[in-house]
């Protein structure tokens, strides 16, 4: 973590107005309200339209975080993911975790019922905090991302651990190229240019590609193999030959 720490600190929210809409409850915002209140006006006291915004932002941020994060997964990994990181029960977890459960005004009925208890409440009420946060000020949207970012880091590289996935180093193929530049001797060209005839090739060898056992290929100087990678993609592949070629040097 960017300060050591986890939990994260929770942001602050400096609006108090949208910070007791985030915690208001539609059972507490009826009760309360003036008996000539009508629909419209009650949906500016209560969370639902705040949990809306952080519904969706929380799953656009977590699917932009993946995505950095986890450069050679598939689609098909990231949406299960990101379908654990943003559904009810871990929002759920988290809102108790802070304490946001707690916080919410409930009316009388709706707390002898035990609705402050529920998953899909304390869900919501973590997802309208968000929403919050994201209008609370021109830094609100920066600030629920650094957030986010912190919070759900360690549940990303745990997957990534659990799973054994080792993340593609776009450097190796630069780190190949330098190697066997210095190893090789220059050769000056008819117009007295000076070049280095690095020979490293990237040679497909095995795998039927894409979705049929994807791509095996090999990292070769010249006609001697120094490195091999499997990938989805002949991109990946080379990236994956060349990171195993350079921890063979």
């Amino acid at each position: 973590l960017e300060d050591g720490h986890w939990p994260p600190v929770v942001p602050e929210i400096h609006n108090e107005q949208l910070k007791q809409q985030a915690f208001t409850h539609r059972s507490f915002a009826t009760a309360s309200a003036p008996a000539q209140a009508t629909k419209s006006m009650l949906t500016n006291i209560h969370n639902e339209r705040l949990e809306f915004l952080g519904d969706s932002y929380l799953n656009y941020a977590m699917t932009r975080l993946l995505y950095v994060k986890m450069p050679t997964a598939r689609e098909g990994e990231l949406s299960l993911l990101r379908a654990e990181l943003i559904g009810n029960e871990t929002a759920a977890e988290l809102g108790k975790m802070y304490g946001f459960d707690q916080a919410l005004l409930l009316n009388e009925t709706a707390e002898r019922d035990g609705v402050r208890r529920g998953t899909k409440v304390i869900a919501d009420t973590f997802e309208a905090f968000l929403g919050a946060v994201t209008l609370d000020g021109a830094d609100g949207p920066a600030r629920a991302d650094r957030w986010l970012r912190l919070l759900m880091g360690p549940r990303i590289a745990k997957h990534i651990q659990e799973n054994d996935i080792e993340l593609v180093n776009p450097l190796a193929k630069q780190k190949i190229y330098n190697y066997f530049s210095k190893k090789h001797p220059l050769v000056v060209g008819p117009d007295g240019t000076r070049k280095t005839p690095v020979t490293v090739l990237y040679e497909w060898v095995d795998g039927k590609g894409g979705n049929e056992g994807g791509y095996v290929i090999a990292c070769k100087d010249e006609a001697k193999e120094i490195g091999r990678g499997w990938g989805p993609n002949k991109k990946e592949a080379e990236h994956r030959a060349a990171m195993n070629a350079v921890r063979m040097l």
